[in-house]
């Protein structure tokens, strides 16, 4: 058969004529719409004028040579639209579309009103940007101007148009606009920085051999902006200018075929900058060995504050010991920082630790406890007298229930709180308990406290809950204590949730400690939390009952949205799947609730951050959720979006603007039109890697 009789045939199997009686139904509708030649195509040049729709043959085949017409009253594809119980005519939505992408603009965002500006005491700074600079200072998905306003210390900070405004404290204002001017001077090539004009108590400048240059980089930047991410601070490599001794300035970094780059490192926080200054240090180590031995006493001094903020120093015996002291996946280094509230970081063969005098002191004596379990039980005679340290009886029967295999579930209750557990005690004794020993802070303490005890719990009933009882009369204690509340049998399950979500949630939106022992709540933390844990286990309990009354006046944790009555069941989801997301990302509590003064129905955004409409966590990060899904509601039922009946599934973004420069930033170091060399394997050793100097 010839190519054209080939042609011919395929094209009359795709014509197949219409019948006369075929219905009009909408399901007839969805199925026309899934072939790709009934998809709308790109619209004509706005010069070029359309041509007449043609004539549509019902009997004959159907003609696809000639445009769609988009003007009906329907949809998009011209057809019309059938009409619904209400004899209401609403739009198709379409099989072959994905669900509805709830829009995330980086531009939409609220400024702080003026009444709380002034009571705060904060100012506003506005500067004039180019359209080119606009995708540098916005970042990708808005990431590069949240981590401004952080860095900064700023309350906010928003581009409209070609105008950034940056909001906060004077000071934080400064450096949010200096830090942006920053970014936006990459795009004219390297950046240059001078401790006269740019440092004012925000920069460190560390610097970093050629060879290790792109290992730090990482590809893309990513472990810079991983770092970054980690400790809030602003890093990229720069021109740095310094006066020699004859008092003309030279520059340092940033020539072609120099041995050393200088990285800038910005942020209003010190402990911030020297947590990401060590992390380079390491991963500068494992590329270049040596280096960090040479420049030792210069890296310890730096930012030294007499003897109440420096940093010391230890040297590990061998590779074994470094192991041991780094844990899996750097687990052991980790929960170590965490317990102790001092930074530490390995460096070769060595430890590097910075913080107060008793940060520094407490860490060395957990290091010390640390190698001693090593060689067998470790023995804590002062435990008493310590103000870091809880102890806690364990029944014999449960000992490997709560450390698990390899010790996998007591390091997971270490990273979850922050804080040094390890069983103490001759184990040669015949006893039917063990001691186990908690060091960290008081926070941290009692909520591990609390987890191993509910753990407990549900392995041998009785152990603990047999001595508990609510006591009301200490509810009113100030400072950090525990609540007890008596709960129902059947509420205990409620409470706690599929998994324990539902405690996991309540206890993230009042900022304490919560768990269930047998039938009483445990409520650990400060006055105010405790009691609005109480208020908000209260409000679940009634919602079993109907709907309830809340009035929010006079609280400073609730935030009320307003949400039109036909975007109720949108904005919740069937069997409330869409609210539950907004509280798991913005760790708050939200629930529909009538206002017992005006007798309507809101929601309430309950929580203890606010936290503000760049950040995702607090009041503010859901009240933007929920908007966004009030947006997308009337989009819908204006018939400017199509909808398939599925929800979920990861909304992008859909603002389709057609070309934008790209939203990262580009790499400090490079100069001239040359690319950039080809970067060698990534051997790191990062987590999972094989080299310990450079993992988490």
């Amino acid at each position: 058969m010839s190519r054209g009789r080939r042609s011919r045939s395929r094209s009359a199997r795709g014509r197949s004529p219409i019948n006369k009686n075929r219905s009009r139904s909408p399901m007839n509708d969805r199925k026309r719409s899934r072939s790709p030649l009934n998809r709308p195509g790109p619209r004509s040049p706005p010069n070029r004028p359309r041509a007449a729709n043609p004539p549509r043959n019902r009997s004959g085949p159907r003609n696809r040579s000639g445009p769609r017409n988009r003007s009906g009253p329907g949809n998009r594809n011209g057809h019309r639209s059938p009409v619904n119980r209400n004899g209401n005519r609403s739009p198709v939505h379409r099989g072959n579309r994905s669900p509805p992408r709830r829009s995330r603009s980086p531009n939409r965002t609220t400024a702080p009103s003026a009444a709380y500006k002034n009571s705060k005491g904060l100012t506003t700074k506005v500067i004039d940007i180019t359209h080119a600079d606009t995708a540098l200072v916005l970042g990708r998905h808005g990431k590069s101007k949240v981590k401004i306003a952080t860095a900064s210390g700023a309350e906010s900070m928003s581009v409209d148009g070609l105008k950034v405004t940056a909001t906060g404290t004077p000071e934080a204002v400064e450096r949010a606009i200096k830090y942006a001017k920053f970014l936006m001077a990459q795009r004219h090539g390297p950046v240059t920085v001078s401790n006269d004009n740019h440092n004012n108590g925000d920069l460190t400048l560390l610097d970093v051999p050629n060879d290790a240059v792109g290992f730090v980089t990482g590809r893309n930047g990513n472990f810079l902006r991983t770092i970054e991410d980690e400790w809030s601070v602003l890093m990229f490599f720069a021109e740095f200018e310094i006066k020699n001794k004859d008092g003309q300035t030279e520059t340092k970094g940033g020539k072609r075929g120099s041995p050393i780059e200088v990285l800038a490192i910005f942020g209003s926080d010190r402990r911030n900058r020297r947590g990401a200054e060590l992390k380079i240090l390491s991963a500068i180590e494992t590329k270049v060995p040596g280096w960090y031995k040479e420049r030792e006493k210069e890296i310890l001094d730096r930012d030294k504050e007499g003897d109440e903020w420096k940093s010391g120093t230890m040297e590990f015996e061998d590779d074994h010991q470094l192991s041991f002291a780094l844990g899996k996946q750097g687990a052991t280094r980790r929960k170590l920082e965490a317990a102790s509230g001092c930074l530490l970081q390995y460096v070769g063969s060595h430890a590097i630790f910075t913080g107060t005098k008793h940060q520094r002191k407490t860490l060395r004596q957990y290091m010390k406890w640390l190698f001693a379990q090593l060689d067998g039980p470790v023995d804590v005679p002062d435990a008493a007298e310590r103000d870091d340290c809880t102890m806690l009886k364990i029944p014999q029967a449960c000992v490997g229930y709560i450390t698990g295999a390899r010790r996998a579930a007591l390091s997971t209750i270490e990273l979850d709180f922050g804080c040094l557990m390890f069983f103490t005690g001759n184990k040669m004794e015949k006893r039917d308990y063990e001691m186990l020993a908690i060091f960290g802070s008081e926070s941290a303490r009692k909520g591990a406290e609390l987890k191993v005890k509910s753990s407990v719990e549900a392995k041998a009933q009785g152990y603990y809950s047999n001595f508990l009882k609510e006591n009301k009369d200490d509810w009113d204690k100030p400072g950090f204590s525990t609540d007890i509340l008596h709960l129902v049998n059947n509420d205990v399950g409620y409470v706690l949730g599929k998994g324990g979500a539902t405690r996991v949630k309540l206890a993230n939106a009042c900022g304490c400690h919560l768990q269930y022992i047998g039938e009483h709540a445990l409520i650990a933390g400060e006055l105010p939390a405790r009691g609005k844990c109480r208020d908000y286990i209260k409000w679940l309990l009634d919602q079993r009952t109907g709907k309830i009354d809340v009035d929010h006046r006079n609280r400073d944790d609730i935030l009320e949205v307003d949400v039109p009555e036909q975007c109720v069941g949108w904005v919740t989801g069937r069997q409330g799947v869409e609210l539950r997301k907004i509280e798991e990302m913005t760790k708050t509590f939200c629930f529909l609730a009538t206002d017992p003064k005006e007798n309507r129905e809101r929601l309430l955004v309950c929580g203890m951050t606010e936290g503000s409409k760049l950040e995702e966590v607090g009041r503010l990060g859901a009240q933007k959720l929920v908007e966004d899904l009030i947006r997308e509601k009337r989009d819908i039922d204006a018939g400017r979006i199509s909808y398939n009946g599925r929800r979920g599934g990861g909304r992008g973004d859909s603002r389709g603007r057609g070309y934008a420069p790209p939203r990262h930033r580009p790499d400090s170091r490079r100069r001239g039109n040359q690319p950039p060399p080809r970067r060698r394997m990534d051997s790191r050793g990062r987590p999972g890697g094989r080299f310990p100097g450079g993992r988490y």
